[in-house]
């Protein structure tokens, strides 16, 4: 019992030791001069902007879809649309 907490005791400090070796992020040392520092920038900001731009245009492309699906579809008898009844024929009153 006493060799499985030395062995995680050991383990522990073992990994809180590892982030003084590996670097988080090795592009963040290398900004020294203004053309890296650019660079950076620039990345930082096309990778925030994509992911918007295409969930933007998902729901642009959803929103154009469901209006189309919205739109009534006129009815067709013999080829010709349908047109609504008119009061008078609705009344039975035929025109002469």
């Amino acid at each position: 019992m006493r060799s499985r907490c030395v062995a995680a005791a050991l383990g522990a400090l073992a990994v809180l030791q590892l982030p003084g070796v590996a670097y988080a992020c090795p592009v963040c040392f290398s900004i020294k001069n203004e053309a890296n520092q650019v660079a950076y920038l620039a990345t930082t900001g096309f990778m925030t902007l994509i992911p918007i731009a295409v969930i933007g245009g998902a729901v642009w492309w959803l929103k154009k879809r469901a209006a189309e699906l919205s739109r009534p579809v006129p009815r067709m008898v013999d080829g010709q649309p349908l047109r609504p009844a008119q009061p008078a024929e609705r009344a039975g009153i035929a025109d002469s």
